[in-house]
C-alpha cells in the first residue's frame, strides 16, 4: 500500500497533483492544502520563531491536509494510534477524527494546545499533550504508534538526529513516519527568518540513514515563484 503512494513521487519532482476537498476545519475555511496555502503557512512560521503562543491565539493558521496524507490514513484500520509531533492548532487531527483512528497530538504552545482542544471537542478518541518535542516526556499515550507526522516542524528542532530517534522508538512493529517540510536546495540564499525554518536539500535522507530509517518519497512539489518545495516523505525502521 505504502509503496502505491512511493511510486507517484519517484520522478522527484511533482508540480501538480488532484487535491481534493478534505474536510471544513472549525475556525478556518480552507478545504484542502494547496501550496500558497503551505506558502502562507512557511512564511508566516517564519515569523513567529519566538512567539507560538501568540502564532496560534489568533485561531486563524489551521492547515488543511494534502491529499496524499488522506491517503495514508485511508489504510488505516479503525482505532489505530497516529501521533503528531507539533500538533499546533490539530488540524491533522480532525481528518484522523473523522477516521474513528487514535489520535495523539504534542505541542509546547498553550495557545496551540488550547485551539486543538476547541478543534477536536467532537472526536472522542483524542488525547493532547504539551510539552516540547525538542525533550519528549516518557508517556505511554505515545507509544505503538501505526503512523507518526511530523509536519512543517522538523526545521524547527535543534537535535533533528534526536527527535527521528525518539519517534523511531514510539513505532509500533511496521509502523512508519511521514514528514512534511519546506526544502531549499543547496546553495540557495533565502533571508534567515526562511532559512530557519526550512531544511537544504539532500539532509532528511542523511537523517533518516544515520537513525536507520529509510526514505521514500510521496511528492515534492515547488512553491509558487520559487526555488523551494514542500517535501514530503515516509520513513521506517
Amino acid at each position: 500500500r505504502v509503496a502505491e503512494l512511493s511510486q507517484r513521487g519517484q520522478s522527484r519532482r511533482i508540480q501538480h497533483l488532484d487535491y481534493s476537498r478534505v474536510f471544513p476545519t472549525h475556525n478556518a475555511t480552507p478545504t484542502s492544502m494547496t501550496m500558497d496555502d503551505a506558502w502562507h503557512f512557511y512564511t508566516m512560521k517564519s515569523l513567529a520563531q519566538k512567539n507560538w503562543d501568540k502564532f496560534f491565539k489568533s485561531g486563524k493558521h489551521c492547515l488543511p491536509i494534502k491529499l496524499y496524507e488522506k491517503e495514508l490514513l485511508d489504510r488505516l484500520a479503525t482505532h489505530t494510534k497516529v501521533v503528531d509531533l507539533g500538533c499546533g492548532d490539530a488540524s491533522l487531527g480532525i481528518e484522523v477524527g473523522k477516521h474513528n483512528l487514535n489520535y495523539v497530538g504534542v505541542d509546547y504552545s498553550t495557545q496551540a494546545i488550547e485551539r486543538a482542544s476547541i478543534n477536536l471537542k467532537l472526536f472522542p478518541n483524542v488525547e493532547l499533550i504539551q510539552a516540547d518535542i525538542n525533550k519528549l516526556p516518557t508517556d505511554q499515550r505515545l507509544l505503538d504508534a501505526e503512523l507518526i507526522f511530523i509536519r512543517f516542524v522538523l526545521a524547527h528542532i535543534d537535535d533533528k538526529k534526536g527527535l527521528l530517534e525518539t519517534a523511531k522508538k514510539l513505532l509500533r512493529p511496521g509502523g512508519k513516519i511521514f514528514i512534511l517540510s519546506p526544502i531549499r536546495p543547496a546553495g540557495l540564499t533565502v533571508n534567515k527568518d526562511l532559512e530557519m525554518i526550512s531544511l537544504v536539500e539532500g539532509n532528511i535522507d542523511l537523517l533518516c540513514r544515520e537513525v536507520g530509517l529509510s526514505l521514500e518519497i510521496i511528492a515534492e512539489e515547488h512553491f509558487p515563484n520559487e526555488q523551494s518545495f514542500l517535501g514530503a516523505y515516509l520513513c521506517q525502521p
